[in-house]
């Protein structure tokens, strides 16, 4: 999986996940056009706990992929029903108050 955590100058926290293979693909569904970066989800991959502390303590994340997701799901952040998909890929986003 990679990471990245992105820090406003307010020092607000914005991260992106995502399972490893999908960097530079575009998903294409109808009208919608998502491409995986790795300016937003870095290059470097990173360990499943590396993920799941970041997971528990991030007010603000986007998660793309069946494995991001999954791991998402076990922790118990979000349910795999209420994932969204583009072009077969899931993603969900989390946004605590």
């Amino acid at each position: 999986m990679l990471l990245r955590i992105h820090r406003s100058a307010e020092n607000h926290e914005v991260v992106g996940i995502c399972d490893r293979e999908l960097v530079g693909k575009t998903l294409n569904d109808g009208d919608l056009s998502i491409t995986i970066t790795s300016s937003f989800f870095g290059d470097d991959p990173v360990s499943e706990e590396e993920v799941i502390r970041v997971l528990q303590t991030s007010d603000n994340i986007t998660i793309y992929g069946e494995r991001s997701i999954s791991l998402a799901v076990t922790q118990g952040l979000i349910d795999k029903n209420s994932c969204r998909f583009v072009a077969g890929v899931p993603f969900a986003t989390i946004i605590r108050l």
